[in-house]
């Protein structure tokens, strides 16, 4: 039995691109220059849409746009499969984290100036969980990509992202821990970027050589009877 892999349709692409350049441009060019005081270097993302926050409204309008886009792409990933199992897992995974992103309107992160030692408001408790399953979703994502991309650069550059992924999440995990004893959180703004941006920029990549990637037959092992 023979199946395709590859030849996934453009507009799908497209809405893979579109959704990574939505989000950086949403944050960091928008919000980002509208939020007087903030820090790019020093504050976490998610403090853009904080309660409180004066990006929260315009963030949460544009959460829709993005979760649509996201959906666009796993969906075009998952039919440009065609029976190979990592790339259907690559847009099941995708379509996942699509289905899951509008939880965040429900858990924002509470502003910084709001927080005290004392008392973890519930929808910090819903933020810290929903991040926890991101970072799962996406570290399953880049790995089932690589895996279906039977490309050596693809696969090299993958492992790169994944571990730059990994570890500046963790040092974003430990940073973050300050800001419920009051301190100063010098250099989290900046390690986080480095983990939501490099999964945006591979994630644009992929969409990218899934476009180019002509679909070609694959031999699928028949299931015995």
């Amino acid at each position: 039995m023979t199946g395709t892999v590859g030849g996934m349709p453009r507009w799908a692409a497209a809405c893979g691109v579109l959704y990574a350049l939505t989000y950086v441009v949403g944050n960091d060019v928008v919000a980002a220059t509208l939020s007087p005081g903030y820090s790019r270097t020093d504050q976490a993302i998610s403090e853009l849409s904080a309660t409180a926050a004066p990006t929260q409204a315009l963030l949460t309008a544009v959460l829709p746009f993005e979760t649509l886009l996201l959906l666009g792409f796993g969906l075009g990933v998952w039919t440009a499969a065609r029976g190979d199992r990592a790339l259907r897992w690559t847009g099941g995974l995708l379509v996942a984290a699509a289905v899951i992103g509008p939880l965040w309107l429900l858990f924002p992160m509470t502003r910084r100036e709001d927080i005290t030692a004392a008392v973890v408001p519930v929808n910090d408790v819903g933020h810290i969980a929903l991040t926890a399953v991101t970072v799962l979703l996406i570290v399953m994502i880049i790995a089932t990509g690589a895996v279906a991309v039977r490309d050596r650069g693809f696969r090299i550059y993958s492992a790169v992202t994944l571990v730059a992924v990994l570890a500046s999440g963790a040092v974003t995990g430990v940073l973050a821990s300050k800001i419920q004893d009051g301190l100063p959180t010098p250099g989290m703004g900046l390690f986080e970027r480095v983990n939501a941006y490099g999964y945006m920029v591979w994630l644009a990549v992929f969409a990218l050589v899934l476009a180019r990637t002509k679909a070609r037959p694959r031999r699928i092992e028949e299931a015995p009877r």
